[in-house]
């Protein structure tokens, strides 16, 4: 009996290592906003911009807002390759993430950020049910009441933001953004170059500057 106990508790162990330690998937098609910049003669400097990154979101203690180190690829099952992002998120808005990259090119860094929208397991569901209009009218009361548990969590979807998500969406990319944008400004004051160049506004579904 106990050699069952030892074995769930491995198993439960190796699945909880896996998970920390899987790579996420960076998908075109579902990122919904970017920005991007290449600051020459700063290559090597992705670590100082990642410290910079984190501290400027820590400092300014915005609610819900977790911020840590992340493993990604861009998919594929042959020649498939990782990169370590900054990913940002919103505890409280669910399937938005935030990621931040900062990638030697030659003798330059390309610091990027991407907000990509991922399906939450509530819209994989709506996904599967509204593929007839038969499942859609049967699972109808599920689907309102997984949207209800989700308000009654205090957590949002990508489905049923109001305008008070958007907005604290809106604001915490913003925050991210900011956050980048104080980081390429201070590393580019470092070799003498003029940030007043770069262009900051995003280029997607928010388009923040």
């Amino acid at each position: 009996m106990s050699g069952w106990i030892y074995l769930i508790i491995f198993c439960g162990a190796a699945y909880w290592w896996y998970k920390k330690n899987e790579a996420k998937q960076l998908s075109e098609d579902n990122i919904i906003d970017r920005w991007s910049s290449l600051i020459e003669g700063a290559q090597g400097k992705g670590p100082a911009v990642f410290s910079k990154v984190q501290k400027r979101i820590e400092t300014l203690e915005a609610p819900n807002l977790h911020i840590a180190e992340q493993k990604m690829t861009s998919g594929g099952m042959i020649g498939r390759h990782t990169r370590i992002y900054l990913m940002a998120k919103n505890k409280r808005l669910k399937g938005y993430y935030m990621y931040v990259g900062a990638m030697d090119y030659g003798k330059q860094l390309f610091v990027s950020w991407y907000l990509v929208q991922e399906p939450t397991g509530l819209m994989r569901f709506i996904k599967i049910i509204t593929s007839t209009a038969l499942t859609s009218v049967i699972f109808l009361p599920f689907t309102i009441s997984g949207i209800a548990l989700e308000k009654f969590q205090g957590k949002v979807s990508p489905i049923n933001l109001d305008v008070f998500d958007m907005e604290e969406l809106t604001a915490y990319v913003t925050t991210g953004h900011h956050a980048v944008m104080d980081s390429v400004e201070a590393l580019m004051g470092e070799f003498n170059q003029d940030f007043t160049k770069v262009e900051t506004r995003s280029r997607g579904f928010l388009n923040i500057s």
